[in-house]
């Protein structure tokens, strides 16, 4: 009995140390998958350095496939290595590595209420990597917000301020590329180069943000909008020296585009031509619309000033029709004054003037839409307090019902805009074929005043020669010169006769003919040099081949062909 009881402790004892080497092995193989190293590896590290460590765990966070409860055993096993060594900076990061899953995984509402959250208590910790992490984090996030662009700009320039003042970290380089990259398109180019400058001098990067084509090509941007396009020219060239040396072939043809806009904006036409096409192709095979607009604008412009009109407009339609089914209406403010000189050349005053009126409105509507959306300068923003800030956190959230009146009042204008561009071009269509049909008749009325005389003159030789039964009036000649007259007069006539009848004889065709004149069989006789009854005999034959009973509906038939 002794016996048995050991053997089933040794039993139990060897089980548990299985089910214990499978668990290891489990949470090892969940480490792997998620990118998290060995635990002291993590230990008494700086921030910055267990950033760079767990690059590849931020990457992972994403998968759905990854078990969040096998997950949270590995924190867990981490936070008791760091309790066991007192290391209370890494209990802090994983609370952070924790708050990371359920971010990645959360919508766009989720993650602002995450980031609040996170920035609330990194500002009680009082950890200026926690302030960091957390100001960034936010920031980023409330960019994505209409109303709260301001504070998400506040609290990037709070993160940059402190990597400023000595604090290192990977994500220096892309914080400053996105304050320069806002701050550009909100038209603030001097924050712009600064913040631009500290990314390509920054010590500190994250791999997977690291390009410097996208800087440079920025900065060339800045200086182009700054009137400075030597300078934009260096920056530009730059960019493209290292988006080859990156083999970044899409930023390549987007920067040869900048290129060409510069040349362009200089006058160098035929430069500008060449650029300006690579960067056309390359948007169009991506489904880059707004991006082929702007270039296939600018070519048709080119053309346009180089005076060959033939090659402008297929461009300028082209890249009209983008820029509608791109939805970037800015675009705008760069088609309608193309479209007004391209009008005024074709000597459409009307258009022009309309094209040039709408420019005007659209550059004032944006420029109006941008002040909506930011109203303080981020320097400004940066010396408020917080009280100053939440402030105008609300009344930007009153702005914000402001602008989306505006955008739908904008949009109302834009689509009354395009119904008085149809029916301007209605009302010049129908013009022009009243002109057009004003024009014909006048010319069918002179027609017909020439072939009764053709006639009247025909009647009147004959009797003067007394030839009216004896002798074909109406020679080869003559009839030649008959049709002439009767088909200015009845257009297309003849043909349609021969069409729905080909079996009619040419006796027969010169028959309907007469008809149509409304001529009596006497008068068709004297035409003819025939007497009536063999008039009579041809309009029988006529019957019986296009099947009419009598010679009443042979005329009606005659008149309605």
């Amino acid at each position: 009995m002794l016996r048995i009881l050991i053997f089933l402790l040794l039993s139990c004892g060897f089980a548990q140390a299985q089910t214990n080497t499978v668990a290891v092995e489990s949470l090892q193989e969940v480490r792997e998958k998620m990118g998290i190293p060995p635990n002291d590896s993590l230990l008494n590290k700086t921030h910055a350095e267990r950033y760079a460590l767990l690059q590849g765990f931020r990457a992972s966070a994403l998968s759905r496939s990854i078990d969040t409860v096998a997950v949270e055993q590995v924190f867990a096993d981490i936070e008791q290595f760091a309790k066991k060594f007192d290391d209370q900076d890494l209990v802090r990061e994983l609370w952070h590595m924790r708050l990371h899953i359920r971010f990645v995984r959360g919508d766009a509402e989720k993650r602002v209420q995450l980031s609040e959250y996170g920035y609330k208590r990194a500002k009680e910790s009082g950890q200026p990597w926690e302030v960091f992490l957390s100001s960034w984090r936010l920031g980023y996030q409330l960019l994505g917000t209409v109303d709260r662009v301001d504070v998400g700009l506040y609290l990037l320039t709070e993160a940059s301020e402190t990597l400023n003042n000595g604090y290192r970290h990977p994500l220096e380089y892309y914080l400053n590329y996105i304050l320069g990259s806002n701050h550009y398109s909100y038209n603030d180019f001097n924050s712009a180069k600064k913040y631009f400058g500290r990314a390509l001098v920054s010590g500190e990067r994250d791999s997977v943000h690291d390009n410097d084509s996208r800087v440079f090509n920025t900065l060339g941007l800045v200086y182009r909008k700054m009137n400075l396009l030597d300078s934009s020219d260096i920056y530009l060239n730059k960019a493209l020296t290292t988006s080859l040396g990156e083999g970044d072939t899409i930023m390549e043809c987007i920067i040869s585009g900048n290129l060409g806009e510069n040349q362009y904006l200089r006058g160098n036409y035929d430069a500008a031509i060449v650029l300006l096409e690579k960067d056309a192709n390359m948007a169009m095979q991506g489904v880059e619309l707004g991006l082929a607009s702007n270039a296939l604008m600018l070519m048709a412009d080119c053309y346009l000033a180089k005076g060959e009109p033939d090659k402008c407009w297929p461009l300028l339609e082209k890249g009209r029709d983008y820029a509608y089914r791109s939805g970037q209406y800015n675009r705008l403010k760069t088609l309608y004054p193309i479209l007004a000189k391209w009008y005024a050349l074709n000597g459409d005053a009307t258009l022009s003037a309309l094209y040039t009126d709408s420019t005007k409105f659209v550059m004032d509507s944006l420029e109006r839409i941008q002040n909506q959306v930011r109203v303080v300068p981020t320097d400004k923003l940066y010396e408020m307090n917080r009280m100053e800030i939440e402030s105008i956190d609300q009344k930007n959230k009153i702005k914000q019902r402001n602008m989306i009146v505006f955008a739908l009042f904008l949009l109302l204008v834009i689509i009354s805009l395009f119904f008085q561009l149809y029916r301007t071009r209605m009302k010049l269509n129908e013009q022009r074929l009243e002109g057009e049909n004003s024009q014909l008749q006048t010319n069918l009325t002179v027609a017909r005043q020439r072939l009764n005389d053709f006639l009247e003159s025909l009647t009147e030789s004959a009797a003067d020669t007394g030839s009216l039964n004896t002798s074909t009036i109406i020679t080869e000649e003559g009839w030649l010169n008959f049709k002439k007259l009767f088909d200015a007069s009845f257009p297309g006539y003849l043909k349609r006769v021969l069409k729905r009848y080909p079996e009619l004889t040419k006796g027969e065709h010169r028959l309907m003919c007469f008809l149509r004149l409304e001529m009596s069989n006497k008068e068709i006789a004297i035409m003819l040099g025939v007497g009536q009854n063999a008039v009579q005999q041809l309009q029988r034959r006529t019957r019986r081949k296009i099947n009419v009973e009598t010679s009443e509906e042979l005329a009606q038939l005659a008149q309605t062909l």
